[in-house]
């Protein structure tokens, strides 16, 4: 008895890492490294050169904001953000629909120039609230990223990505400086049916047997 026990729970055991292991879905976000088409480093309130992104804010530090993408080297941009009020960002509303029951995966590079602060955050767009957040980040460039489970019942909600200018303590602490982003990320995975239909089975099985003991 014991022994059909324990080969019971190692089948729930596998069927649960089988139920995890799904292949990852990329959802679409248009120029998502930043560097198509390669353009000159111009960027500011009435010539901005993110075709990709929209601006989101109010005017900020000197009565402006800057926005567009810089040259990190001959092939590699990134997007910025300053002088823009903190709250300010970048937003580009994204082709795909929520898959409810999928985990989400957000990356992304932020870094920032003197007092600035950035943080790549995505929103269910139907009900207006953020799901995803890298948290406000500075300094030199690296890699932040976020994972979500989306509940069920938000099946076909909207996505957003969106840029965001944050505090940071400083000299300009009402307004955030420079906040760099590149290459933005975001997929998800569902776990296979073959994979949960074997772990319930296996649960079924698992608890008739503890039943008959």
């Amino acid at each position: 008895m014991v022994s059909r026990h324990i080969a019971l729970g190692v089948l729930v055991a596998t069927s649960l890492v089988a139920a995890q292991q799904a292949s990852a879905v990329v959802v679409n976000i248009n120029n998502a490294t930043l560097d198509s088409p390669l353009q000159v480093n111009v960027g500011n309130s009435s010539d901005n050169d993110v075709t990709s992104f929209g601006y989101n804010g109010g005017f900020g530090h000197g009565g402006g904001y800057n926005y567009g993408v810089q040259r990190g080297s001959p092939t590699n941009q990134y997007a910025y953000l300053s002088d823009a009020p903190v709250g300010s960002y970048l937003t580009q509303t994204l082709g795909d629909t929520i898959v409810g029951g999928a985990t989400y995966t957000l990356s992304g590079d932020i870094g920032s120039a003197t007092f600035g602060a950035g943080s790549i955050e995505v929103y269910d767009t139907t009900l207006n609230v953020q799901i995803l957040d890298t948290g406000s980040q500075s300094g030199a460039f690296a890699t932040y990223g976020d994972t979500f489970v989306a509940p069920v019942g938000s099946n076909g909600n909207g996505l957003e990505i969106r840029l965001y200018s944050t505090s940071f303590t400083g000299g300009e602490a009402i307004y955030a400086n420079q906040a760099n982003f590149d290459n933005l990320s975001l997929n998800y995975a569902v776990p296979e049916p073959a994979s949960l239909s074997v772990l319930g089975l296996a649960v079924t099985g698992l608890m008739a047997r503890r039943r008959r003991a």
